[in-house]
């Protein structure tokens, strides 16, 4: 039979605070690396928010988008329009990319999501992205301009219950991608 001694040395006492103070160290140590994760991915995003808000060149896209001013035609094509513009759906492509990688939430692009949803819905910007497409095919590459931006944006939209733009833009110029449309269908709901 097994026999029990509560005789307690002061080695054991020792060695159960030197346990107890290890343990408590670790826990500190989780709860500041949690709390410095949470203050880098608070000034990352405020990069992010800051770029789309503050920069000058990004904010003048979209003012020109939102306010109709923005109009594609061939001599788009080099301008200082084009050289903002680009600006503007590259960082947006960022973004949503960031966003399908799970490294920003659904509220951190709520912050986003009435702009992107403006400039993906702009009849200019779909001609943009048409002759892109359509470049980038020409080329060999069978691939969608800002795929994370378009991917995003088509998806908010059946979320909405709206029909998707590039689907329907395909369509109506008879350039109408299969794999193209698949692969936004693969894509994060």
């Amino acid at each position: 039979m097994l026999n029990f001694t509560t005789d307690i040395s002061i080695s054991q006492i020792i060695s159960a605070c030197l346990l107890l103070a290890a343990v408590g160290g670790i826990l500190l140590t989780y709860r500041q690396m949690r709390s410095n994760y949470r203050m880098q991915k608070a000034t990352f995003f405020k990069e992010l928010y800051s770029t789309m808000f503050a920069d000058s060149e990004v904010r003048s896209a979209l003012y020109m988008i939102e306010y109709n001013r923005f109009v594609y035609t061939e001599q788009f094509h080099g301008s200082t329009d084009e050289n903002i513009v680009d600006r503007l759906l590259s960082f947006s492509d960022l973004v949503c990319d960031l966003y399908a990688q799970d490294v920003l939430t659904d509220h951190e692009m709520d912050f986003f999501k009435y702009e992107f949803y403006r400039i993906y819905k702009n009849t200019n910007v779909q001609r943009y992205l048409d002759f892109l497409k359509e470049r980038y095919t020409d080329t060999g590459h069978n691939i969608e301009p800002f795929p994370a931006f378009v991917a995003y944006c088509e998806t908010e939209l059946r979320k909405r219950g709206q029909s998707g733009i590039r689907l329907l833009n395909g369509l109506r110029n008879l350039r109408f991608d299969l794999k193209a449309v698949a692969a936004l269908g693969r894509r994060r709901p």
